[in-house]
């Protein structure tokens, strides 16, 4: 008898439900606002992976973020060093400079729109929002 991808969903939702209640109960939390809280936070993020609780997704998300601002980073490094001109000492710094703002969003001291106000503000350069959250392949 072979199984359809709907029934192994349901098993994969109900031993990820499991885990949550089991995991609020051994925390001393209540079970029933586990499971709401990890349905809000699957509607609210849009992630919706079966086998992860809502911690281990941060854990990713955070993971990826890291993993972006460094790429972000090494990218940034490699156009002041080959367009710019700059040099170990000067990469350094802004290194350095990077990684307090990069801190400060990873860990909601500042955010997005705090950043694209002030380029606004005060260096008259003005990126759309909704360009970082657009999905680019939607695109034509």
């Amino acid at each position: 008898m072979s199984r359809d991808k709907s029934f192994d969903w349901r098993m994969d939702g109900m031993t990820t439900s499991y885990m949550i209640v089991a995991t609020a109960q051994q925390e001393g939390r209540d079970p029933v606002d586990a499971l709401r809280q990890e349905i809000r936070y699957r509607k609210r993020s849009g992630v919706n992976v079966p086998t992860m609780t809502k911690r281990e997704m941060e854990q990713a998300e955070h993971d990826m973020q890291v993993f972006t601002i460094h790429t972000i980073l090494a990218v940034a490094l490699m156009i002041l060093w080959e367009e710019h001109n700059f040099r170990h000492a000067a990469l350094n710094r802004f290194a350095k400079r990077f990684n307090v703002y990069a801190d400060a969003l990873l860990s909601g001291s500042i955010n997005w729109e705090d950043i694209l106000d002030c380029l606004r503000e005060e260096c008259d350069i003005y990126l759309d929002k909704e360009e970082f959250f657009r999905d680019t392949r939607k695109r034509d």
